[in-house]
């Protein structure tokens, strides 16, 4: 996959409003990365969700697609892939409608204006929520934003971007979380880490954007669990369908 764009923007928080830097085209040197992270139980969504990029990437025209389309389109790859953890499987299979439910209100179209992802505000308050709580257990989720600002600013590199996030990983294994959180936010890094290796292994990339892509996958898969929350549809699936969902948006918006 070749992933071509040549101005765009990112945020640098994940719960506050959307701020953008613009870009231009550069060529990035090609680099070996390894984001899994075995430890962590849901560490195959993130190989699946940047396996779901390669599947449906080209699947949907630049704004010519419907939610509920794309919505079904991800459900359908995710129950078809082959996890290994039996937990996952078992989540997938009990699967089907109340998924689709947990983003009523959503606008995965409107994402193709990177990341104006539309969404109901419940979840948004949700979402702010599970992050304090996040923030509260001692985990270092405030820092992504500025992590990925080093990375833009050449003072991060991918590999350690990636290092990070498996240093959050094991801050999430051992923080004081209920069990629906603390996976939430395993998934969530899951999808960090691999998303990480997924954009900067691309072709070309905007200067000032490198961050941007996986910033957007993070968002979603943490919207997508505060969406699982808030409306019982289970937070891990919700979380993949979220990541997913919001980094097709983001490329079919790459593609205008």
């Amino acid at each position: 996959m070749e992933f071509k764009i040549t101005s765009g923007c990112y945020n640098i928080s994940l719960t506050a409003p959307d701020g953008c830097t613009n870009g231009t085209t550069t060529m990035l040197p090609a680099v070996k990365l390894d984001p899994t992270n075995h430890e962590n139980p849901y560490d195959e969504i993130g190989q699946a969700h940047n396996d779901a990029l390669e599947a449906l990437g080209q699947k949907f025209p630049a704004g010519d697609f419907q939610d509920a389309e794309l919505l079904k389109a991800v459900l359908s790859f995710l129950q078809t892939y082959s996890f290994k953890n039996e937990e996952i499987k078992a989540k997938l299979e009990k699967s089907g409608p109340e998924i689709i439910d947990c983003f009523g209100g959503w606008s995965f179209k409107a994402g193709i204006e990177p990341f104006n992802v539309l969404q109901p505000q419940a979840t948004t308050i949700a979402t702010e929520e599970l992050m304090g709580r996040y923030k509260n257990a001692g985990v270092r989720i405030g820092e992504i934003g500025a992590r990925m600002v080093a990375f833009d600013n050449g003072k991060e590199s991918a590999e350690g971007l990636i290092a990070f996030y498996k240093a959050l990983d094991k801050e999430a294994m051992q923080a004081k979380l209920n069990d629906e959180d603390r996976a939430g936010l395993l998934t969530m890094l899951s999808v960090a880490r691999h998303s990480t290796a997924f954009w900067a292994l691309q072709v070309q990339v905007p200067a000032a954007l490198t961050s941007g892509p996986g910033l957007s996958d993070i968002k979603g898969a943490a919207s997508g669990a505060a969406a699982g929350v808030v409306t019982g549809a289970g937070v891990v699936i919700c979380a993949a369908v979220g990541a997913i969902g919001r980094s097709l948006g983001y490329w079919l918006g790459s593609k205008k």
